[in-house]
């Protein structure tokens, strides 16, 4: 009989998994568009390698690029207080594939942004696997990451949320590898791993914080490894500080305080932006305490959601049992570092409360969190549907997976390449109550609608917003790029404009609908035409 648990189906339906995953990412990442301020964060990048030849004697090797001497210096720079590590990877990159031209420059950043979220994917497996003892949990964990409709279109686009997601679940699994094995090698890579995730976002510090918090705990329930454990922990301190200054040129000359500035900055940062919210513009400052939940449950399937409750309410019961015991054993630790992971941040937003806008992107680092409880509720389920059918455990699981992971694998397919729009309830409610393409990327198939639409002469494009629009072309191939001017809606012959519904930044002539970007339904983008010119 052929044993879906077995060890030697393992061997080849995990690397066949994580290898359709590549292969999908490689069909797929030309499809999609540039994210609302994507190029200037790689420009901020190209300030700080500046930065870097400069204090590293590389001054003369970095004069042949070139406009180098166009590049501004980093004290001169507002954002000179982001974390760029991943964005001088990408930087390197770009030098060593020999990408020169911007639509190859950035259909690269979008590849190794998906490359990211495989290796998240893959380290979410990896901790499925272990805290339930199986492999086919860790898949469903892995499956269920992937095929969350706006975490798949924003894998390859979202440069900043979900590389810090994939970054955040490599932190998490090293940390728990470590507290088991508390050994220099566990130690160098969870140093390394934290570093890069603050390097990438500040929020990243809740990772040491996770690291000393449960390393007391090992330490007490673990008294034959607590010298290892403790001595670990010491270790892993001043390296993940050296590598974290490593990694972000703005901590060099001043380390401790340029830190507490960025942190303080990012804190408050945008706080003057506002986000449309159940149908109301709300400063991002003054947030409602549901804002985050409200969202969480709005952009995630419903049935993810209805097993995420159920293992949580599974993990809270086996935790009150393990822990009226004064016993807290190794699945009840693993289960309290989720609980940390998911619901501290969660919490903090609401008491600090915290500038978030943009939906709710600025916590998809807790998404996985989630996730390990949806794997929980599963086996839950599993289990009490077996009960009632014990021979038909394999049957009963098979139509559990199918009918979680079919509906939103037949959404992906729908609303190719606009999935950042997926919304939980109908179309109908949610356009008139949360803000739709915040990330802009869909100007892009509005511009290449254009083109086909008008296969000669140049393209007069305006729109509220500059910057979507500048990024759109980017992409498009170098012929068609020429043809495409970008110019003031006074001078303008077409419009586009996404249903993001924030204030723009341009008046905008009368103009006429002549095409609109949709997904699976609800509106993307419009593309007008001008009536008549501006007086």
């Amino acid at each position: 009989m052929f044993d879906l648990s077995s060890d030697s189906v393992r061997r080849w339906v995990v690397p066949l998994f994580f290898g359709a995953l590549l292969a999908l990412g490689a069909a797929l990442h030309q499809d999609y568009g540039i994210g609302w301020d994507e190029s200037t964060e790689r420009i901020n990048g190209i300030i700080n390698a500046k930065y870097v030849a400069q204090h590293l004697g590389l001054g003369q090797l970095a004069q042949q690029e070139p406009n180098y001497h166009l590049v501004p210096e980093l004290a001169a720079s507002p954002d000179a207080d982001h974390g760029v590590a991943y964005q001088l990877l990408l930087l390197a990159l770009e030098r060593l594939c020999g990408a020169h031209d911007q639509r190859a420059i950035y259909l690269l950043r979008h590849f190794v942004n998906f490359l990211f979220f495989v290796a998240g994917a893959a380290a979410l497996y990896a901790l499925a696997r272990r805290r339930f003892s199986d492999w086919r949990a860790g898949l469903l964990a892995a499956a269920l990451l992937v095929l969350t409709p706006r975490f798949f279109a924003e894998a390859f686009v979202n440069y900043k949320d979900v590389v810090f997601a994939s970054v955040f679940i490599l932190g998490v699994f090293t940390l728990w590898r470590m507290l088991q094995r508390p050994n220099i090698w566990w130690v160098l890579l969870h140093a390394a791993a934290s570093a890069f995730a603050i390097d990438v976002r500040t929020m990243g510090v809740l990772l040491p914080a996770l690291t000393v918090g449960f390393g007391l705990l090992e330490t007490w329930q673990e008294p034959t490894r607590r010298r290892a454990l403790l001595l670990a922990v010491a270790a892993y301190l001043p390296l993940m500080a050296a590598f974290t200054v490593a990694g972000w040129p703005y901590l060099w000359e001043a380390p401790f305080a340029n830190f507490l500035l960025a942190f303080r900055s990012f804190s408050r940062y945008r706080s003057t932006l506002h986000n449309f919210y159940l149908g109301e513009l709300i400063s991002a400052r003054h947030l409602p305490w549901h804002y985050a939940s409200v969202w969480i449950v709005v952009t995630t399937p419903l049935p993810f959601i209805a097993l995420a409750l159920l293992g949580l309410g599974r993990t809270i019961t086996d935790t009150w049992r393990s822990m009226r015991q004064w016993a807290v054993p190794v699945a009840t630790r693993f289960d309290l570092l989720v609980a940390a992971w998911l619901f501290g941040p969660l919490l903090s937003v609401i008491v600090f409360r915290s500038v978030i806008y943009d939906g709710w992107r600025h916590l998809y680092f807790v998404y996985p969190a989630l996730v390990l409880l949806m794997a929980a509720g599963f086996r839950t389920l599993l289990q009490a549907l077996t009960r009632w059918a014990p021979r038909q455990r394999a049957t009963l699981a098979s139509l559990l997976t199918a009918g979680l992971l079919l509906p939103p694998l037949a959404y992906l397919v729908r609303a190719h390449p606009q999935q950042q729009l997926y919304f939980s309830i109908p179309n109908t409610f949610a356009a008139g109550l949360f803000e739709r393409d915040y990330w802009g990327v869909s100007y892009r198939q509005g511009l290449e609608w254009l083109l086909r639409r008008y296969p000669s002469g140049p393209l007069r494009v305006s729109g509220p917003h500059f910057m979507p629009l500048y990024n759109a072309r980017l992409l498009l191939r170098p012929a068609e790029r020429e043809r495409v001017v970008l110019s003031s809606p006074a001078q303008a012959k077409y419009l586009l404009t996404t249903e993001r519904l924030s204030p723009p930044s341009l008046p905008l002539p009368p103009a006429t609908p002549l095409h609109q970007i949709t997904a699976d339904g609800i509106i993307a983008l419009r593309v007008l035409q001008v009536q008549y010119p501006m007086p």
